[in-house]
């Protein structure tokens, strides 16, 4: 259901419908908020081979971007911290990271960090629908107290 509702989603916003995109996105992320509700109260990772809390990590990591995009900064920080907790994959994981690091300068905002830290030229193959390479540089975002 929730990858049903992304392509939806992904198909109305090329087509600019933007009435039916903002339809399959609330119905996909409010399903993706109660799996990670639950991934919470029962204490468990979300599994990135499971499709649909891919999937839902996936609606996660645009409402993340939006709410950047919006300057809501803090909500966009708390769901990179809470998701790079959650999610079971190292890649995601540090994805997640990596972009909370960048909502901490409060000097970048969302397509700045994307155009100088994220590497748009490279698709990842596990995960083609993420943000998941990262130019040189990106690590002078990582507080001192943390860097190997």
């Amino acid at each position: 259901m929730i990858k049903e509702k992304y392509i939806e989603f992904k198909s109305a916003l090329a087509n600019q419908d933007t009435q039916k995109a903002e339809e399959n996105f609330q119905e996909g992320f409010n399903k993706s908020i109660e799996i990670f509700n639950k991934k919470i109260t029962d204490q468990e990772s979300i599994i990135m081979a499971e499709e649909e809390e891919l999937y839902a990590t996936l609606f996660l990591f645009d409402n993340m971007l939006g709410l950047w995009s919006q300057n809501l900064t803090e909500e966009a920080l708390q769901v990179a911290q809470d998701m790079s907790v959650l999610v079971d994959n190292p890649k995601i994981k540090e994805m997640f990271l990596l972009f909370s690091y960048g909502m901490n300068k409060k000097e970048i905002d969302v397509n700045t960090f994307i155009n100088t830290y994220v590497d748009l030229a490279k698709v990842d193959e596990e995960f083609p629908m993420f943000l998941v390479n990262f130019k040189d540089g990106v690590e002078k975002l990582i507080p001192e107290s943390i860097r190997k």
